[in-house]
């Protein structure tokens, strides 16, 4: 079992109207001094990095379901019409 020591740092009042609180765990290799630094603006960096990635993802999925079922909606009418077609030419 690997009792490896984590840097964890938790913000409990963020100031945002979204989150209202935010942990963050950090890889020990990643937490030297050149790191500790830039820590505040790489972290944040990150989330959004994070963010961004999510909602893409959902509005991706999203777009997808909406395209199939269109999909499936504009098949249906030709089918539809294609139907009617042959009805009609068949009573003629």
């Amino acid at each position: 079992m690997n009792k490896e020591k984590k840097k964890i740092i938790f913000i409990k009042s963020t100031g945002s109207d979204i989150f209202e609180e935010a942990y963050f765990v950090l890889k020990s290799t990643k937490f030297d001094g050149k790191y500790r630094e830039n820590l505040t603006r790489d972290m944040v960096q990150e989330a959004n990095r994070v963010i961004d990635e999510k909602i893409g993802a959902e509005r991706k999925r999203r777009l997808i379901l909406i395209l199939s079922a269109l999909g499936s909606f504009i098949f249906g009418a030709f089918l539809s019409l294609a139907v009617a077609c042959v009805l009609i030419l068949c009573l003629i």
